[in-house]
């Protein structure tokens, strides 16, 4: 599936303490700080990239816990892990969930340069995606400034 067949965002439901959103095929954007279940309709994920630290290893093939202060650059090489889960997972047909605690800052900005480096989204069309629904402070500028860093070396 394309990146063009969706409509975004594409939301779980309407509890406010899971805000999980879909922002490409595959790609989802968590706010809760312990998901359990996937999307209704998806498989079971195929990854969890944890910025917040407190993911379960559940029944997701991999789940990187990089918990970090929200508004700080991302550590080294957490997102060259993130693309690579991605890619793995896209290769099984299996979604992957980017969360934090609030779904607003980390998630979002990992989310932004995902969307730049695997789907090849411009940078006005992948920040757009990414704060869909989000209050306009949001992500943080430095944790956002460290994703387009990591976007511009991998371009």
């Amino acid at each position: 599936m394309s990146v063009a067949d969706h409509s975004w965002p594409r939301w779980q439901n309407d509890n406010p303490m899971f805000n999980l959103r879909e922002v490409a095929p595959g790609l989802w954007i968590g706010a809760y700080k312990s998901p359990r279940t996937p999307p209704s309709g998806c498989d079971l994920w195929g990854g969890i990239a944890d910025f917040y630290g407190t993911s379960r290893t559940w029944d997701a093939g991999v789940v990187l816990k990089r918990g970090f202060e929200d508004g700080w650059p991302f550590p080294d090489g957490t997102l060259d892990d993130v693309e690579d889960l991605l890619w793995r997972a896209r290769a099984v047909g299996r979604p992957v969930l980017l969360h934090c605690a609030a779904g607003a800052s980390r998630s979002v900005s990992a989310a932004y340069a995902m969307l730049r480096v695997v789907y090849g989204l411009s940078h006005e069309e992948a920040l757009r995606r990414a704060k869909e629904d989000e209050d306009s402070e949001y992500p943080v500028k430095e944790t956002l400034r460290s994703a387009m860093k990591w976007v511009a070396e991998h371009s």
